[in-house]
């Protein structure tokens, strides 16, 4: 018998870190699970349409009743995740009508009606939505690729997602914002491994220049990580193009890219080759 056939979704568990307000702390919608459960709904309401007009009392038996309960189950958790509130109540008057039921399970007219119900109001409420389609989602869900960091340094677990979104979505000063705040921490991090005091209020210049100095005063010139870490700061600050810690105005998506990687770079190496 017919019933609705679901893909694994995917669930993104958002941790409130009581950071700034995100633009993209918004609800993902996986569009081939949802679709693959319309689909299904359709075809449902097809085969039910076809015996309702045999006969108006007509019943159907599922064959396989806890797929289909399964399956329901599945498009709740669907609808939740992209407030479909009206189809949402619907469907789960649905699951509540389907617990109730004994086996062998059996969809009434009733049961018929909440299915085109469901069908129709799922239409009915995306004319109230808008739906964003991301083209590549290679920074969007680029987090994992931060894990070292993240590790070492957990606070900036908000800035870190953050800026791969701002990017996957062409928000591309915004980006370098939420990379500016990862840098800032990174350069503190190096000061007091360095005793360099006020990194943070430094220009480029002086931040790798003071840097230079503390690892020739230390007798550190000959290491290679401490000569890669200048390296690192470097390109960024070339990838920066601007002279002075602080944003420019605007961002391109070069710029936005070259900032993005030349940062993960940096803080990597920091966190794996020069803290403990």
């Amino acid at each position: 018998m017919y019933t609705f056939k679901v893909e694994n979704t995917k669930n993104h568990c958002i941790t409130d870190y009581n950071q700034l307000v995100s633009l993209y702390n918004m609800l993902e919608f996986y569009a081939k699970p949802f679709l693959s459960i319309l689909d299904s709904i359709s075809v449902v309401c097809s085969y039910l349409h076809s015996i309702s007009l045999i006969s108006p009392v007509s019943t159907l038996q599922l064959e396989q009743p806890e797929k289909f309960k399964k399956d329901v189950n599945a498009l709740i958790f669907q609808l939740e995740q992209i407030d479909l509130d009206f189809s949402l109540i619907t469907a789960k008057e649905l699951e509540n009508t389907i617990l109730q039921k004994s086996i062998p399970l059996i969809l009434t007219q009733d049961d018929v009606r909440l299915i085109f119900e469901i069908k129709k109001r799922i239409i009915d409420e995306f004319e109230t939505k808008k739906i964003f389609i991301l083209s590549q989602t290679k920074y969007y869900q680029n987090i994992n690729n931060w894990q070292k960091v993240i590790d070492k340094c957990n606070n900036l677990t908000f800035d870190i997602d953050e800026s791969g979104k701002c990017l996957s979505f062409s928000r591309y000063t915004s980006c370098v914002f939420h990379l500016m705040r990862i840098i800032e921490k990174g350069v503190q991090i190096l000061g007091d491994n360095l005793d360099v005091l006020e990194t943070h209020t430094k220009t480029w210049g002086e931040i790798v220049k003071n840097v230079n100095n503390a690892i020739k005063s230390k007798n550190l010139h000959k290491s290679q990580r401490y000569n890669e870490t200048i390296t690192y700061l470097t390109n960024i600050r070339i990838a920066w193009r601007n002279e002075v810690m602080h944003p420019k105005d605007t961002y391109t998506q070069e710029e936005a890219i070259g900032i993005y990687d030349a940062t993960k770079i940096f803080m990597t190496h920091l966190v794996t080759e020069i803290i403990n």
